[in-house]
């Protein structure tokens, strides 16, 4: 894979989504653990189970949104530890549009995904949403272990539900009740 950039951060793990738009964008994180564990955290209208937990596993927990200073909307998740994890991938998708199977225009936000740490001098990723195609899954990033190692790579594919199943590990696991 090109444009790995290795992933190390000290404390808690924040993955923040800031965006303008009229629709209502969700952030969700899709992972496979070392074990095989697959999962979803994401907003916990999709189950409360994929809300998540901080203290026991996965160690990844949706925070709410909400409207920033700026008034940008905000989205953000939380994660203790990514120690566990094999892949995981960081997404977007408007809830309403995939609920009725509408393509999204995802150039149509204005925003960026800001991953950062809440312990002082660690490594900080921030990557601008930027597709110019309609689909129903966005992708902005991956994380995967390579050599005993966590890397991000930046991605900004789009899919449709049917794609997205087929290649993000534990995105099937929201669509499971």
């Amino acid at each position: 894979m090109d444009n790995k950039q290795q992933f190390i951060f000290l404390g808690n793990i924040i993955f923040k989504l800031y965006f303008d738009s009229n629709d209502d964008i969700d952030l969700i994180l899709c992972y496979e653990s070392v074990t095989g564990e697959l999962g979803c955290i994401s907003h916990p209208y999709f189950g409360i189970k994929h809300k998540g937990n901080l203290n026991d596993f996965p160690f990844i927990k949706y925070q709410e949104d909400w409207m920033g200073d700026d008034e940008a909307h905000v989205e953000q998740i939380e994660a203790t530890s990514l120690s566990h994890i094999k892949t995981a991938a960081i997404c977007l998708l408007d809830y309403g549009k995939l609920h009725s199977r509408e393509l999204f225009d995802f150039s149509s936000i204005s925003g960026k995904l800001k991953i950062t740490s809440d312990a002082d001098l660690c490594d900080e990723f921030e990557y601008p949403i930027c597709n110019d195609i309609e689909g129903e899954i966005y992708v902005c990033c991956k994380l995967f272990l390579e050599n005993n190692q966590l890397y991000i790579q930046q991605e900004h594919k789009v899919f449709s539900i049917e794609e997205a199943v087929n290649n993000i590990p534990g995105l099937k696991t929201l669509f499971t009740r």
